[in-house]
C-alpha cells in the first residue's frame, strides 16, 4: 500500500515538506535487519501471518485460535490484540491492509465473506456488497488508502467485481476489461486514488489492469490481445509504480506507464517462480520466491536487483525462515509469514513476524516520522476511543 508522510492536522502544528502526498526518493534497501516475533491470540495451533504495515510501525493480520482465524492489529506498546465488534457469530475474520490512521479493513465470514472496516480495536462496519442478492454474494476488502478509500471484490451469481469504496459514495464498480469478464478484484490503491488489481479477458484467463478515474480500467498485460498470458497486479505505490506476478509466464513483474511490464527476476534456485506482494515509495519490491529449499521471501529494487530476506537477518534471526514477505513502508519495515522449529523435532512455529532495518533510518525520514507520531499521538487515541481519524482529503 502506498503511504503519506503526515496528517493534515500536523500541517497546523509545523509545516513541514512532508505535509502533503510525499513520494519518497528512491533509495537502497536495508543490508540487514532484526527480526521481531509478533506471537498469536492463543491456541493450540501456535500460527500467526502478518499482512500490511503502516509507517508507524502498526501491524495487521491474522492468528488461528480455538475458535478459528481472528483478525489482529500489533504495535510494540500493545502487543497483539484481537479486533472484534463484529455482530453475531461468525467463522474467521482476517485483517488485510492498515493504513496511517490505523484504520484497518479485511473481512469476516458467516454465510459469506464480507468486506469490514474497522476504525478501532472494537469498533467493527460491514461495507456491504455491490450484489446483495442474497446469502453467500459476499466482499472482501484488500486495500485502503488514507483518504479513507477501500478497493476490493463483491461476489455475485457468475463471480466478482473489483470494486472502491468511500463514505461518500459507497460500494461502486471499477468496470471490467472486456465484454467476457467473470471474475475481477482490486488489489491495492495508492494516494492518489488509482487502483489496480487484475480482471479476467475470458472465461480462463486474468489480466492485471491499472485503473483511474479518469480512464477507467485499463488492461497492462504486456500485450493485452494474448488471452493466453495469466497476470495480477498486487500493489501500487505514489509514484504509480506497480508490483504484481504473471502466472505461468516466470518472474513477478514491476510496471510503469512509460516503461510497461518488466520482470524482476527470481531468487537462485527459485525454479522461475516470484510472486510480489506489496511495493513502498522507494520501489523497493517484497513478496515470495519459491526454491529448492521451500518458499523464502526477497526484497527487490531496480538499482540492486533481488536479495533473499533470509540471507539479510542478523542474530535474532537464527533458526528462522522467513518464507513471505506480504508487506513494506517507507521506512523499509517489513511484515512477513515465518517458522522455526527452534532445533524441536515435529514442533515449527509459524509466525507473524517483523523486520526491521538495521540501523534503523534516520534524517529526514525520521523527522517526518516525527511529524508523523505527534499526528498519530492523536489519532490513536481517538482511534482507541472508538472515533474515527480525520482523512486527508
Amino acid at each position: 500500500m502506498a503511504r503519506i508522510c503526515c496528517y493534515s492536522l500536523v500541517a497546523l502544528i509545523l509545516a513541514t515538506p512532508c505535509a502533503a502526498v510525499v513520494v519518497e526518493p528512491s533509495t537502497p534497501f536495508a543490508k540487514q535487519y532484526r527480526l521481531i516475533d509478533l506471537g498469536t491470540l492463543g491456541g493450540e495451533r501456535d500460527r500467526s501471518s502478518a499482512t500490511d504495515i503502516n509507517e508507524a510501525g502498526t501491524v495487521v493480520g491474522y492468528s488461528e485460535t480455538p475458535n478459528g482465524r481472528r483478525a489482529f492489529v500489533w504495535t510494540p506498546t500493545d502487543g497483539m490484540q484481537a479486533l472484534g465488534g463484529i455482530e453475531g457469530g461468525y467463522q474467521f475474520s482476517v485483517a488485510n491492509a492498515i493504513n496511517d490512521l490505523g484504520q484497518i479493513v479485511g473481512q469476516v465470514r458467516s454465510d459469506g465473506d464480507y468486506a469490514y472496516l474497522w476504525n478501532s480495536p472494537n469498533d467493527a462496519r460491514d461495507l456491504g456488497t455491490l450484489h446483495p442478492e442474497g446469502p453467500g454474494y459476499g466482499s472482501k476488502a484488500l486495500d485502503i488508502n488514507n483518504r479513507g478509500q477501500v478497493v476490493g471484490e463483491s461476489a455475485y451469481s457468475l463471480g466478482s467485481r473489483a470494486f472502491i469504496w468511500s463514505e461518500a459514495t459507497g460500494m461502486q464498480s471499477l468496470g471490467t476489461l472486456g465484454p467476457i469478464n467473470t471474475d475481477n478484484q482490486a488489489r491495492g490503491i495508492n494516494e492518489l486514488g488509482h487502483v489496480v488489481g487484475f480482471a479476467s479477458t475470458n472465461f480462463t484467463n486474468d489480466h492485471a489492469f491499472y485503473w483511474t478515474p479518469e480512464l477507467g480500467m485499463q488492461d497492462i498485460e504486456a500485450d493485452p490481445s494474448d488471452t493466453t498470458r495469466q497476470s495480477y497486479a498486487s500493489a501500487i505505490n505514489d509514484r504509480d509504480e506497480v508490483a504484481g506476478d504473471r502466472l505461468g509466464q516466470a518472474d513477478a513483474f514491476y510496471w510503469t506507464s512509460a516503461g510497461g511490464m518488466e520482470p524482476i527476476g527470481d531468487l537462485p534456485t527459485a525454479n522461475d517462480l516470484s510472486l510480489a506482494f506489496d511495493i513502498n515509495n522507494h520501489g523497493h519490491i517484497v513478496g515470495r520466491g519459491q526454491t529448492n529449499f521451500g518458499d523464502h521471501a526477497f526484497i527487490w529494487s531496480g538499482a540492486e536487483g533481488m536479495m533473499d530476506l533470509n540471507d539479510l537477518l542478523d542474530e535474532s534471526g537464527e533458526g528462522w525462515t522467513v518464507e513471505i514477505a506480504y508487506g513494506i513502508n517507507d521506512r523499509g519495515m517489513i511484515v512477513a509469514y515465518g517458522s522455526n522449529n527452534f532445533g524441536q523435532f515435529g514442533r515449527t512455529l509459524n509466525r507473524a513476524v517483523l523486520l526491521v532495518p538495521v540501523p534503523e533510518p534516520s534524517g529526514r525520514s525520521q523527522l517526518c516520522l516525527g511529524v508523523l507520531l505527534v499526528g498519530l499521538a492523536v489519532s490513536t487515541l481517538n482511534w482507541r476511543r472508538g472515533l474515527p481519524g480525520k482523512a486527508i482529503r
